[in-house]
């Protein structure tokens, strides 16, 4: 994308039109030397893609014309060399002024400016510093292949090389300004740790490293176009402050008013950062359009109106719409606006004061990094916690829990209960324990007096109560029973009862078929009387 402008002292842009034999468009024909075309980057041969944003492929050469003619005093030419052209053409695919591998560049504003300091592109010379209490600088080195060079890899969060200014893909182009171009790896890493303490690193990323290359320029430290920045001499604080400080920064200016620096982040279930971006007629400069309700950039403190100041610690001061969109667009990820709205901008303006992001009165704002639950909160949230896998359960859970065993308990294996013991007291308080089988208990009467060699049918079995141990308490004495001899039966209150389920057995089938005539009915009322 060449951006040329007409000088004062200079006729015309300094390039001519024309199509060629056998080739479909308009190409760029012979370029002056020293021309507002050549300081813009036109090439003789460059097929014309876009003229200010529009494709003008199907075109012809007085439409085209046309198009350029429109805009006074400057144009923007979207070309493509010939080999650059063939590729994309084999790829099958569109070229457009919207994509992230358009190289910008814009021609001085005058004849013999400074092209090193008119464009958006900045080389950063990253002053780090040893902390106590931050092991190292916080970043690693390493090679890329078939790429000369040492390149920035891994940059950790809240580190000294985060806080001075150094991004994971950075080209290193100076170490503690000595050129480090044509050195290996181990004698770059050995100038690194040469002070224990600091460390000076200019570096530049992909696209500001290509557009000098382009331009045949060599940068060093002391060029005009770096922008240093250095680590503070501690850790910050965790309070949202930037941990970057630049040395120049001006003295503390009280008064009323705020800008805004916006971090905002993507969010994978939303598409884009939630905002769009317009220039206000008669205004200078870009400002902040349509803010999507619920967005990224809603939440990270973005207002429809806010005019921008700086993105991603780059002031956008003098530049045009597609150059701003172009740094919003290098990290797709995350990007830093620097804001204010139209009371603070009015103020600034008329104080002449140029507002930094390390200014005292800068307010820091960030957007969640993932979308937040549906709770009508606007609240950034600082830090999420994770949920918790090992540890005690809740309180909810063990309840719940609890509530679940009653309901279903868990199965047991079955146990054998043990035979129940009955003790019997006679009358001289011995007790004797006799154990018997609970499902075979049998009880007999014992036979009367009158009739001892006849035997009686047995009456129904007692029900007993289902306690594992019972304790029958007898009026009557009942003979103690010797340790050698064979078991007699109990007798209680006149009834006898068998000393053990086999006992019992035998005696039911003696008296199977024998029939209880002897007792009358009074007999029997008075006896279970007593029982």
């Amino acid at each position: 994308m060449c951006h040329v402008r007409k000088w004062a002292d200079f006729a015309g842009y300094g390039f001519n039109l024309h199509a060629e034999k056998g080739r479909v468009g308009q190409f760029i024909g012979k370029v002056d030397d020293g021309s507002p075309a050549d300081a813009a980057g036109l090439k003789e041969g460059d097929r014309i893609v876009e003229v200010n944003g529009t494709n003008i492929s199907n075109e012809n050469h007085a439409q085209v014309v046309s198009r350029i003619k429109a805009v006074a005093d400057e144009t923007k030419l979207l070309v493509v060399d010939s080999e650059t052209d063939t590729y994309y053409k084999e790829q099958k695919l569109v070229i457009r002024g919207d994509q992230p591998d358009v190289v910008t560049i814009v021609c001085p504003r005058t004849m013999g400016g400074d092209a090193d300091s008119d464009h958006p592109y900045a080389p950063r010379l990253c002053h780090l510093k040893i902390w106590p209490t931050f092991a190292g600088y916080g970043f690693n080195l390493h090679a890329e292949k078939n790429k000369p060079g040492q390149y920035i890899g891994k940059v950790d969060d809240g580190s000294p090389a985060a806080a001075a200014g150094l991004r994971e893909g950075d080209k290193i182009v100076e170490v503690n300004g000595e050129n480090i171009s044509t050195s290996n790896h181990q004698a770059v890493v050995a100038k690194i740790k040469e002070n224990t303490d600091e460390a000076q690193l200019l570096v530049m990323d992909a696209e500001t490293l290509a557009y000098f290359d382009r331009k045949n320029i060599t940068v060093c430290s002391s060029s005009r176009c770096v922008n240093a920045i250095t680590c503070p001499d501690q850790a910050p604080d965790s309070n949202g402050v930037a941990s970057v400080e630049v040395s120049s920064s001006p003295p503390p200016i009280t008064h009323p008013y705020h800008a805004r620096l916006c971090h905002v982040h993507t969010w994978p279930d939303w598409q884009g950062f939630g905002f769009n971006m317009h220039s206000q007629k008669g205004k200078p400069g870009q400002f902040i359009g349509s803010v999507d309700e619920g967005s990224p950039a809603d939440l990270a403190g973005l207002k429809e109106g806010d005019r921008i100041l700086a993105v991603n610690g780059t002031s956008v001061k003098g530049f045009e719409h597609p150059q701003v969109v172009q740094l919003i667009k290098m990290d797709t990820t995350a990007t830093k606006l620097l804001l204010v709205d139209g009371e603070a901008d009015a103020y600034f303006t008329g104080k002449g004061i140029d507002v930094t992001p390390q200014d005292d009165y800068v307010v820091h704002l960030e957007s969640p990094t993932s979308k937040p639950l549906a709770n009508g909160n606007t609240v950034v949230e600082a830090e999420e916690v994770p949920p918790q896998v090992n540890g005690d359960i809740s309180a909810e859970q063990s309840e719940e829990e609890e509530e679940q065993d009653e309901v279903v308990p868990h199965e047991q294996p079955v146990e054998e209960e043990a035979p129940p013991v009955y003790t019997v007291v006679d009358d001289n308080r011995n007790i004797t324990d006799k154990t018997y089988e609970e499902e075979e208990f049998v009880d007999e009467r014992a036979p009367t007096p009158e009739s001892e060699e006849e035997e009686r049918a047995p009456t129904p079995e007692p029900e007993f109560e289902p306690e594992p141990v019972a304790t029958p308490v007898s009026s009557a004495p009942a003979a103690p029973t010797p340790a050698a001899a064979p078991k007699s039966p109990v007798i209680i209150d006149g009834i006898e009862f068998a000393c053990s389920a086999k006992e019992a057995r035998e005696r039911m089938a003696r008296k199977k078929n024998v029939k209880d005539n002897a007792l009358s009915m009074k007999e029997r009322f008075e006896m279970f009387q007593r029982l």
